[in-house]
């Protein structure tokens, strides 16, 4: 008996190191644990995305939460190698042998790997989770606003050893900003520089930072609210608050005043030129980003007529909808900007209007969880709150956006709304972009992933723009479906719609048809009747997010083409939370992968 105890245990042993071998340098047995691991490597250079993720804060695996991310091409190489290695090595798992969640895993990290992969080819790219495109500091997902988010949004204080790493993070911020401006030298060797307008939304945005007082930069601001909130003895309080004080005055602001001075000298070499038509390989580089971000084959010329088909159709519904609510004189433009320009369909500037739109858009949250529960079989748990983008981050911000709840539950979703100038808000589009960012959108979407079963944490977190947005323009159109629009606010989504065809044509038109800016700036402000300031914001983040924006119109146009082929396969068996069900029950897809799946599950 000791004897065949003891050769269990040693089999045991040689099975649990064999195994160990194989899960952390060879190919692990399960191609999940293979997955998880190249993510593990891939997200361990960008410490701040492993905060945002939220499932190992202040615990014995956090050994995040006091660095930053090193912006260098140092950081860029190791990634893109770890994305070829994991191509090379998921070839060693039959595939023909693979099911259910396990095969999808499969197809989805060979089109993943090999679609970032593609865009490594061309060494100006940049990558860092939270952005994918040539310019590593940008107006809206730049790498120089990371920290910030991070430090007030996210990062969890909860006692002292976690106080301390979060001044270990403050006092790291000079070296990512100085490495930010090595990745960004690196490129201008290339010939790769941020274009002239959007050198001028980074140097607005680092001389607030460079004559801020260390007491208002929102590292301080938000440390003091975190420790406020948490048992501590009042002295020490004092002296953790003391010592981030000191490092931000001391090294924090000089740092970035230092990449204010170089931004200013960078600038005088920027170009006119907008488009990546005009960067090396600027065409091919653009074509890669558009497979990237749609995931199709569609080239910018189909795109861009695609574009313009959209443009004229919803162009001929919103004028029948202009014509209803009483707006005749004039041509479409002028009708359309007369409507929302109307005082009462703007929040005019006056003390306490930030919090009133704030309040309805928490009106609206709660409307639309309670009217949509219907269209699904179920509804995630994850709560959803709305919030103001923070100051530091408003000018160039886009109006809105969304961030999802943390993994572990210790942070809800949040729906971010830019009130830098809230006459930007207009009330007739508040429901539709409630929609989409939030409930049944983005929120919907993100959490139902998040619940995802059997599957790696990388099919839990990650983004593919034409599955994501796709969706949340799709349920712009539902909750109009469900008949909750008056004339006024579906003209509001109307709008949203024309919104997301222009930009098919201005993001196609800047980067493979040499648009320049201001063209593309009519176009979008003659079709949408959006104010010049919402233009302005768009046509910029197009620039630095190239292909992003076609993304939405091509997703939602799939998202319904399955919807109209599972009816008429189906007929009285077609349920809409049954269809809901097949397209979000696997979290974010490649649109050839959704369409299989859907097509499945609605036999």
């Amino acid at each position: 008996m000791k004897r065949t105890l003891l050769t269990l245990s040693l089999v045991g042993l040689l099975f649990t190191g064999w195994y160990g071998y194989r899960l952390v340098l060879g190919t692990p047995l399960n191609i999940n644990h293979f997955a998880d691991r190249t993510s593990l490597f891939v997200v361990s250079h960008f410490p701040e995305m492993i905060t945002r993720l939220g499932f190992v804060e202040n615990s014995l695996l956090d050994f995040h939460s006091d660095r930053l991310s090193d912006h260098s091409s140092t950081t860029q190489d190791v990634v893109a190698g770890l994305h070829r290695d994991g191509l090379q090595q998921l070839a060693h798992y039959d595939r023909q042998r693979l099911s259910g969640q396990q095969a999808l895993t499969y197809d989805y990290l060979d089109w993943s790997w090999s679609a970032r992969s593609a865009l490594y080819a061309f060494p100006y790219h940049f990558y860092n989770l939270t952005y994918s495109g040539p310019y590593p500091a940008n107006q809206m997902d730049g790498a120089q606003n990371l920290v910030f988010s991070t430090l007030s949004q996210y990062q969890q204080v909860v006692d002292e050893a976690s106080a301390e790493r979060y001044l270990a993070r403050v006092a790291a911020m000079p070296a990512t900003i100085e490495s930010l401006q090595v990745a960004m030298e690196e490129r201008a060797e290339l010939g790769v520089i941020p274009p002239q307008v959007v050198m001028e939304k980074l140097i607005a945005q680092a001389q607030v930072l460079a004559t801020k007082p260390a007491a208002e930069w929102s590292p301080q601001v938000a440390l003091e609210k975190h420790l406020a909130a948490i048992e501590l003895d009042d002295v020490l309080r004092s002296e953790l608050l003391a010592r981030n004080l000191a490092v931000i005055e001391s090294a924090v602001i000089p740092a970035y005043a230092a990449y204010y001075e170089y931004l200013r000298e960078l600038a005088l070499e920027a170009p006119a030129a907008v488009g990546m038509w005009s960067l090396p390989d600027g065409l091919a580089y653009y074509d890669a980003l558009l497979r990237y971000n749609t995931t199709t084959d569609m080239s910018a010329a189909e795109i861009h007529a695609l574009g313009l088909q959209r443009v004229a159709d919803v162009r001929a519904q919103m004028d029948a909808v202009l014509l209803e609510l009483g707006f005749t004189e004039g041509s479409y433009t002028e009708r359309l900007l007369a409507f929302a320009q109307s005082p009462e369909m703007l929040w005019q500037e006056r003390p306490g209007v930030r919090e009133e739109i704030l309040a309805e858009y928490d009106r609206l949250n709660q409307e639309l969880q309670a009217a949509t529960a219907v269209l699904f079989r179920d509804v995630p748990p994850q709560p959803l709150v709305v919030r103001a983008v923070p100051a530091e981050e408003e000018i160039g911000s886009a109006g809105a956006y969304y961030n999802p709840p943390a993994l572990d539950g210790s942070r809800p979703g949040i729906f971010f709304v830019n009130l830098y100038n809230p006459a930007d808000t207009q009330r007739f589009a508040m429901r539709t972009l409630s929609a989409h960012e939030g409930v049944p959108g983005h929120h919907f979407q993100t959490s139902f992933a998040q619940l995802v079963t059997g599957v790696p944490l990388v099919r839990k977190t990650d983004y593919i723009s034409a599955y994501s947005e796709g969706w949340a323009l799709y349920t712009e159109r539902l909750v109009f479906e469900l008949g909750l629009h008056d004339n006024a606010s579906n003209l509001g989504r109307l709008q949203a719609e024309m919104f997301r065809a222009v930009r098919l044509v201005v993001d196609t038109g800047i980067h493979a048809q040499r648009w320049t800016r201001q063209q593309a700036i009519d176009y979008m402000r003659d079709n949408t009747g959006m104010t010049e300031g919402e233009v302005v914001t768009e046509i910029e983040r197009y620039i630095v997010l190239p292909g992003q924006a076609c993304s939405y119109m091509i997703g939602m146009l799939e998202i319904l083409r399955l919807r109209e082929e599972a009816m008429q396969r189906q007929g009285d068996r077609f349920k809409l939370p049954d269809f809901h069900h097949a397209v979000l029950k696997n979290g974010d897809l490649p649109l050839t992968l959704l369409r299989r799946e859907v097509e499945a599950a609605l036999q």
